[in-house]
């Protein structure tokens, strides 16, 4: 992908940052669908099933689980990203007790 800037000597657009990007195909369509309406048919597929029966919160982690050797960073990516919000929770509740305590006469 090349982006060009909006005012540079490569600029031949106007002012107009262009994008160059290789195609990306997909799928194709099936007969008789268009884009505007395949989302909206396929959420009403998807609504229309009916509800599957309850399954414990045990069986879920069980799942899991089991699929953890198809993904394993995410499993860390997901430990790393809570414990950096906790810490950064920590921090500014720390800075806001600490500007609390500092009277300014």
């Amino acid at each position: 992908m090349r982006v060009l800037p909006p005012f540079g000597p490569e600029s031949s657009t106007d002012g107009y940052l262009v994008i160059y990007q290789q195609p990306r195909p997909g799928p194709q369509l099936p007969k008789g669908e268009s884009y505007l309406t395949i989302g909206w048919k396929q959420v009403h597929a998807g609504l229309s099933h009916p509800v599957p029966t309850r399954v414990s919160f045990l069986d879920k982690i069980g799942v899991a689980l089991k699929q953890y050797k198809k993904i394993p960073h995410t499993f860390t990516y997901l430990f790393a990203y809570f414990l950096l919000a906790d810490v950064r929770f920590i921090i500014t509740c720390i800075v806001c007790q600490s500007e609390a305590d500092i009277i300014f006469s």
